[in-house]
């Protein structure tokens, strides 16, 4: 969804609102509806981290993180998300090891998305409602159920995002 986004529009770089559209999108398959958003009907919330790195040289990258979340009782549909992008920084190649090693790349100019989703517990999650009778699946950090990342290369021209 993100690489297609843009297709149509002169200007092809991602917006906020596009984020919020692609995470909602992203989840469909899960919640169907608007149970995504409070009073979170399955008891679990969405959130998607998006982490933008491009190679200037060897030991420099620019980077843009973004953040796109239902888990606020204030988020009850797409266009009410939670949704930000942080500011563009430039880092070195030891920091951006440091953070992910997906997001490396091999030559300048290259570019790496690393896209990671989560699923989190919420006030009200019950086990069963998910299809959980017997085993629950353990906690990844704090409230994390679920977190799953895919790593792509974007087209050029989608980031940096604009809010």
């Amino acid at each position: 969804m993100l690489q297609q986004i843009g297709n149509t529009r002169s200007n092809k770089q991602i917006k906020l609102n596009d984020l919020r559209y692609i995470t909602y999108a992203s989840c469909l398959n899960f919640f169907h509806t608007n149970s995504m958003f409070y009073p979170w009907s399955f008891g679990i919330c969405y959130a998607v981290n998006y982490t933008w790195v491009k190679r200037i040289n060897n030991n420099s990258y620019s980077r843009q993180g973004a953040w796109t979340t239902a888990e606020r009782k204030s988020s009850i549909s797409p266009e009410t998300m939670h949704c930000f992008f942080c500011p563009q920084s430039t880092k070195t190649l030891a920091e951006v090891l440091q953070e992910d090693q997906d997001l490396i790349c091999y030559k300048d100019e290259d570019e790496r998305l690393v896209i990671t989703c989560y699923y989190y517990k919420t006030e009200n999650y019950n086990k069963s409602l998910l299809g959980f009778y017997i085993l629950e699946p353990s906690l990844l950090e704090n409230t994390v159920l679920i977190k799953y990342k895919l790593v792509i290369t974007p087209k050029p021209g989608l980031f940096p995002g604009t809010n």
